[in-house]
């Protein structure tokens, strides 16, 4: 039998699939409204913020290419990092410099080298040609395509595409970095605390409501996992699908990939079942509830994110508005989110330890 308190729960995970419901409107007899502002308040004033470049790109090419005469050209698009595209007789490659102070967002270079090769084996992403662990630097073939549309890859066509580029990864050999969303949050908490960086009141809420999620799953098994599915890590060329940056992936749980993906992406209800069907073979209740928690996961993960980045102390950028408005009014602007299906508040089978 479901508390109460673990029916709120489970009935706010229920609302960003209903972002018309706006959290000033919410009847509160429907969710107990301290724990539904808790990640509106972890959003507000977090910033991802430029990085300073530790070593400039030609000195970098030099290194790597002597004695000849590469065209390098600046790639947009770095949130931690900076991107280049190298040419060099008629070869093109990706020349990506890793910010000042990622370690302290839990960035392990040699750990990215890793898990982007095995991606590279399983045709998930493209090859890594180098790598310079003192400088950050990574080197991989340059994949000449665009960002894939959202709105493609929210459909069914794209959304098994989408599984049949990730899935082989996930699938693959064990890589040495470990993921656990739930432990991550922790570690960036005490990361800014560290930094001189306070700590929003509404985190002990959000903790608590981890807690209570983490106890109703139990133990997870572990796959190697991207774990920062943006959309601007898909690439389209052609009919080809390819993720690229993978500085965040190690051994995690399939079902937060799968719900950082639906979260970025802006998955419906109905867009979740099928991501379920087209992944697992079929959906149900209890991988429905799964994903649906695992979302709360990501943008708690996200929102800590942003406020380890202040203890970075380098210059400040905007880049949450978005998710901002997938959990209520940001600036009294509308939400983003689109449309989704109506879902009845989730319960968890008998016996799943609430």
């Amino acid at each position: 039998m479901l508390g109460r308190l673990v029916e709120e729960v489970l009935r706010l995970l229920a609302l960003p699939h209903q972002p018309a419901l706006h959290v000033g409107e919410r009847g509160d007899d429907r969710v107990d409204r301290t724990v539904l502002d808790v990640v509106p308040q972890l959003f507000q004033r977090q910033h991802r913020p430029a990085t300073l470049l530790r070593v400039q790109p030609e000195t970098i090419a030099a290194r790597l290419w002597p004695g000849r005469s590469p065209r390098i050209e600046p790639l947009g698009g770095g949130i931690t990092n900076h991107n280049f595209k190298v040419t060099l007789e008629g070869v093109a490659y990706v020349l990506r410099i890793g910010g000042r102070g990622t370690e302290l967002l839990g960035i392990e270079r040699a750990a990215e080298r890793e898990a982007a090769t095995r991606a590279a084996a399983a045709g998930t992403g493209p090859e890594v040609v180098a790598f310079l662990a003192d400088e950050g630097v990574l080197v991989t073939r340059f994949v000449d395509g665009r960002p894939a549309p959202p709105e493609d890859l929210r459909t069914p066509d794209g959304l098994a595409r989408v599984v049949a580029t990730l899935k082989p990864f996930h699938e693959g050999p064990a890589i040495a970095a470990r993921f656990d969303s739930f432990r991550v949050v922790e570690t960036y908490a005490t990361t800014a605390t560290e930094h001189g960086v306070s700590i929003p009141s509404a985190y002990a809420a959000a903790t608590e409501l981890a807690h209570r999620i983490e106890r109703a799953l139990g133990p997870r098994g572990v796959v190697p996992c991207h774990n920062d599915l943006l959309n601007a890590n898909f690439i389209l060329a052609g009919d080809r699908l390819w993720i690229v940056d993978w500085e965040y992936a190690g051994m995690g749980d399939v079902f937060f990939d799968l719900a950082n993906f639906s979260v970025n992406h802006e998955l419906g209800a109905d867009e979740d079942d099928e991501l379920l069907r087209v992944y697992f073979g079929e959906r149900d209740e209890r991988d429905a509830a799964t994903l649906t928690c695992m979302r709360f996961m990501s943008d708690f993960r996200e929102a800590m994110w942003g406020v380890v980045q202040q203890g970075r102390r380098q210059r400040q950028r905007r880049a949450f508005a978005r998710r901002c408005a997938c959990w209520g009014p940001a600036n009294g602007r509308e939400p983003r989110s689109r449309a989704r299906s109506p879902r009845a508040p989730l319960r968890f089978p008998a016996g799943s330890g609430l």
